[in-house]
């Protein structure tokens, strides 16, 4: 009720079609909390999430969680997509707290996702305590390559605040050949995000 409790669905939102905003901008956009899972993404080309609570109440300063994870991206095609969670101006970026996981990807032929302007674990100040069991999780299978790179954030004045959560960022073991390490060639790039209180490790690569 007014955004402060939660009436629980198993998913908030499903979007398997192609061209769609979730949200619109900072104060503009939706409260997706209390459920299973917040957003998840099963199809479609060109996807933003932009502006939305997501597992908080509707100021943005107090925990009501998605039990399994915030935003859940789940593609077994070889179609190349397009999606931006956040942006690169401030009112864009998304709160993405209190979650049992807060990003969930697990692609197969993924191209062009970017993480900009987030606030993962954390209130829009980056200063309060609502953090994720896992901020971020990378999954993929043993061959995955994600395009020209899958960007955390991209450019310095763009950062994702990662914070408070018990893992910041997961990559899974299987998400490319073990001779093609996401770390060395760049098919999964770290940039300019700010890592911090983070309960037991900024960033696990398995």
């Amino acid at each position: 009720e007014g955004g402060e409790s939660a009436v629980a669905n198993q998913v908030g939102i499903v979007n398997s079609g192609n061209d769609n905003v979730i949200g619109l901008t900072r104060g503009n956009g939706n409260v997706i909390s209390g459920n299973q899972v917040g957003i998840r993404i099963t199809d479609g080309t060109r996807i933003d999430i932009k502006g939305n609570l997501i597992g908080t109440n509707l100021a943005g300063d107090t925990p009501l969680g998605n039990s399994e994870s915030g935003i859940e991206i789940i593609r077994d095609d070889q179609a190349d997509i397009t999606m931006e969670i956040g942006g690169l101006d401030v009112e864009d970026g998304n709160i993405i707290s209190g979650n049992g996981i807060g990003v969930f990807m697990e692609l197969i032929g993924g191209r062009n996702i970017l993480l900009q302007r987030n606030y993962i674990g954390t209130d829009f100040s980056g200063t309060i305590d609502l953090g994720n069991e896992t901020g971020v999780v990378v999954k993929g299978v043993d061959d995955l390559s994600i395009g020209r790179g899958l960007p955390i954030t991209r450019f310095g004045e763009s950062s994702n605040t990662i914070a408070f959560n018990n893992i910041g960022i997961y990559f899974a073991a299987n998400l490319v050949d073990d001779e093609l390490s996401p770390l060395q060639n760049n098919e999964v790039i770290v940039r300019e995000s700010s890592l911090f209180g983070n309960k037991f490790q900024a960033i696990v690569y398995d």
